[in-house]
């Protein structure tokens, strides 16, 4: 009997896993998008203060920014 119990609790243990990095993933997902949206709202001058232009935020945003020496993205 101790045994079913143990198992069942793996068990039940094992779907809070799941739910908890699913909602970490939601939760990822709209940092992402809150970023994005900041960085969108910030003109072109404030953009290439930072070392950003227009077509590099999304993916500045979601793989950082991996520049090599001279300046281009390291993909």
């Amino acid at each position: 009997m101790t045994t079913q119990t143990i198992h069942h609790s793996a068990r039940h243990g094992h779907a809070f896993l799941h739910i908890g990095e699913f909602l970490a993933r939601i939760n990822l997902a709209g940092r992402i998008a809150r970023d994005i949206r900041h960085l969108e709202e910030m003109s072109d001058h404030q953009l290439r203060d930072i070392g950003l232009n227009r077509g590099d935020i999304a993916l500045a945003v979601r793989d950082g920014r991996n520049f090599d020496l001279i300046g281009r993205w390291r993909l």
